[in-house]
């Protein structure tokens, strides 16, 4: 079963800049520094692209989580698929 979801932002910001900065690991893990999560393996800082991924870790509620994230298609600057 797939899932779709869709966010639709109003902004003066270029497309090509907020795309990077949606797949930049380092922003991600700027804006979730109070969960301790963090990138261990694969593309851990910079920005990832096709056929890459990151494992994130982090405390949730107060447990340990790990998860794999892969980008498995990408049309700069629209949209990429994880």
């Amino acid at each position: 079963m797939g899932v779709y979801f869709e966010c639709v932002t109003r902004t003066t910001v270029e497309r090509s800049v907020l795309f990077d900065l949606s797949r930049s690991i380092d922003a991600h893990a700027a804006s979730l520094a109070r969960s301790r999560e963090r990138a261990v393996a694969g593309v851990t800082t910079g920005l990832i692209s096709l056929d890459q991924q990151v494992t994130w870790r982090a405390w949730h509620l107060g447990l340990p989580i790990r998860m794999t994230s892969r980008i498995t298609h990408m049309s700069a600057p629209d949209l990429f698929v994880v």
